[in-house]
């Protein structure tokens, strides 16, 4: 009796009969054999909805009897009271109903819709809204499994030199001169889609644990989620910075992939960023230190077709690898006539060169954090695959480069592809990732 005394201090019940609840329904105005209808005996909001603010939007209807679940009516679970305090931040999650389809319509849809979404956190939501965020979830817009392939961009930088000989370039990771990697030969292998306000946009990357992928600073940086002009203004006015903040949320991860933008693909695992750094001593006007770690919302599933890549030794640290046979994978351009990226992982075997090579090429360019491979043939990295890795092919390989820029006058003219040295970073990686690095 003192619980139900609770429930009627807490809520008001209406009694009502024009509530009517349809379950099991596609083509919501037919009377489809899957269909039932039910009317509400009662129905009850939340004793703290608010009106003015869409504060406690949220209500219950008793229906008038019990419905038989089946195949096509089910109950959905809730969450456990152990969960109260999960944001649900970067979780995939489904909306569905018979809402407008555009904005352009002016009734509801005739069949059940549905979109696949990510949540955002509140803090970010709430700089769109500009309002209070408390018990709230939001979700993004950033529909990365029905994006338009021939409108992903690579990463591009320029190259800040302009001498004799050596024209300003852009990065952008270059493959060519390879083949087409055998399907899942390469389980290390990442694809990292990258959304902004000017799009979106792609690069590689590779495994290192099962929780975090390395890739190139330079595919991070800038990358933001946008605001609303009005609030932007307002935001620079009173705490005097630009109008977007960066979003974790606005970046996923595609591994175990062949076809990068299959939907079948049934080896390809998706997953989002829950969190991302670069190297603190990044310098995208001189291309230095350009290292980066993602951090996944949920493990990688470690299997045959997804696998970690080892990173060098300690012992390793001062090795220059030069002359060592390594292999530059990723979905970047196949030549300097192609404007979008491959469709299927390519591979090409190079060997690496000296740093004092490369810098004959690169004009100084070049640092002892970077580690170089030669072009000779045409073969090398090309637009699409930073921030995916180089890999020594002999007995144990390990990745020893992270694909950073190259020249601006193509892929294919035999110049140097440029990468940053993974054995110049290996603390930095390991303070920030799960990876432990071995003596």
């Amino acid at each position: 009796m003192t619980i139900l005394i609770l429930i009627f201090t807490l809520f008001t019940w209406t009694y009502a009969e024009t509530v009517h609840v349809r379950l099991g329904a596609h083509t919501i105005e037919d009377n489809e054999p899957t269909q039932v209808r039910i009317n509400a005996s009662r129905w009850v909001q939340h004793q703290q909805w608010n009106r003015d603010l869409l504060t406690n939007d949220i209500g219950v209807i008793e229906l008038s009897r019990e419905v038989i679940t089946n195949d096509n009516i089910q109950t959905v679970n809730l969450p456990r009271r152990s969960q109260i305090f999960d944001s649900f931040n970067g979780r995939r999650a489904r909306i569905s109903g018979w809402g407008l389809d555009s904005d352009f319509s002016d009734s509801v849809s005739r069949v059940l819709r549905e979109v696949d979404v990510g949540v955002i956190g509140n803090f970010l939501c709430n700089i769109y809204y500009f309002g209070e965020s408390e018990g709230r979830i939001y979700v993004n817009a950033f529909d990365f499994d029905n994006i338009d392939w021939s409108t992903v961009r690579h990463r591009d930088i320029r190259l800040p030199v302009n001498a004799d000989g050596l024209q300003s370039g852009n990065s952008g990771g270059r493959i060519v001169g390879g083949e087409e990697a055998v399907r899942n030969s390469i389980p290390y292998q990442a694809g990292v889609l990258i959304a902004a306000a000017a799009g979106n946009f792609f690069c590689g990357g590779s495994l290192i644990s099962p929780n975090d992928v390395l890739t190139a600073a330079h595919c991070l940086d800038g990358y933001v989620v946008p605001l609303p002009p009005r609030i932007g203004v307002i935001l620079i006015s009173i705490f005097s910075f630009v109008s977007h903040i960066t979003s974790a949320n606005a970046v996923q991860v595609r591994l175990g992939a062949h076809i990068i933008d299959s939907s079948t693909e049934e080896t390809q695992v998706r997953i989002s960023a829950a969190s991302w750094v670069q190297y603190p001593n990044w310098d995208a006007a001189l291309i230095r230190n350009d290292v980066a770690i993602i951090r996944l919302v949920t493990s990688a599933p470690i299997n045959a077709n997804i696998q970690t890549i080892n990173l060098p030794r300690r012992s390793q640290a001062s090795t220059t690898f030069a002359g060592v046979s390594s292999r530059i994978s990723g979905w970047g351009r196949d030549s300097d006539a192609s404007n979008v990226i491959s469709p299927v992982l390519r591979e090409v075997i190079v060997n690496i060169i000296t740093n004092l090579q490369c810098n004959i090429q690169f004009l100084g360019l070049i640092q002892a954090s970077n580690i170089c491979t030669s072009g000779a043939g045409g073969r090398g990295a090309c637009s699409g695959d930073s921030g995916g890795p180089l890999v020594t092919q002999d007995n144990n390989p390990v990745q020893v480069g992270v694909v950073s820029f190259g020249l601006g006058l193509g892929c294919e003219i035999g110049w140097p592809s440029a990468f940053a040295r993974v054995t110049s970073f290996l603390d930095w990686i390991e303070e920030n990732s799960d990876v432990v690095i071995q003596p």
